[in-house]
């Protein structure tokens, strides 16, 4: 892992709001956005990431099946969608 990604600061919101709050005070690189979170959806999250910083990537990580959300993630502003039992090297991928 370390070889893949260096220098990386990574930051954890316990809810949809503090992230948004955390991503218009400080700045990010890469957003990753689980579908399931306290105080708004990461769909909704995610709208709200393409509105306040347009040119911020969203990544999803979910446990819900790509059937059910991936579709709506992507037309929401995601880059791409990821479960949660996805393989690590596919993971970093995504990052990269």
């Amino acid at each position: 892992l370390q070889d893949r990604v260096k220098d990386a600061v990574i930051g954890e919101a316990p809810d949809g709001p503090a992230a948004l709050v955390s991503v218009e005070e400080q700045t990010w690189d890469l957003v990753i956005a689980d579908l399931s979170l306290p105080g708004m959806s990461g769909l909704e999250l995610i709208k709200e990431l393409r509105r306040v910083k347009p040119t911020l990537p969203a990544l999803v990580l979910s446990m819900h099946p790509p059937s059910q959300f991936a579709r709506r993630a992507l037309s929401a502003g995601a880059i791409g969608y990821l479960t949660k039992d996805s393989q690590l090297d596919e993971f970093l991928t995504a990052i990269e």
